[in-house]
């Protein structure tokens, strides 16, 4: 049932971490023409949406129970500084998001991605 409901919303990428209380969704999603990539981590599954978003596509993250908190533990924090930065970042975006949709995983593009930790220092060292 939540499946057709998304759909009917026009989401046609789904990720997230599975768990069993999700097995009926993951089906439905599985079963469809939707796009689905599991992913590893919460914060994993937020980035691949992000992706997916920036390539054109409504996503749809999928949480265990306990997803939010681990996403919040992580420190994952959504920023946005300036449009500028948000323009000058957008082709670098896209081709990530491309190698991540072609691929079905983000391994791939490691090599084009900072670390987590090195953004978050970046972050800090810039902080008032």
């Amino acid at each position: 049932m939540a499946y057709a409901e998304l759909a009917q919303q026009g989401y046609n990428f789904f990720t997230g971490v599975p768990d069993s209380l999700l097995k009926d969704l993951i089906r439905s999603i599985e079963a469809s023409s939707a796009k689905h990539i599991i992913a590893t981590h919460e914060s994993e599954a937020i980035g691949i949406a992000v992706g997916a978003e920036l390539a054109g596509q409504k996503s749809c993250v999928y949480l265990q129970n306990s997803g939010l908190g681990n996403i919040i533990k992580r420190g994952v924090n959504m920023v946005i500084y300036a449009n500028q930065l948000l323009r000058s970042a957008y082709p670098a975006m896209v081709s990530t998001a491309e190698n991540i949709l072609h691929h079905g995983r983000a391994y791939e593009s490691k090599d084009q991605c900072m670390g987590i930790k090195d953004i978050l220092n970046l972050i800090a060292d810039h902080a008032d």
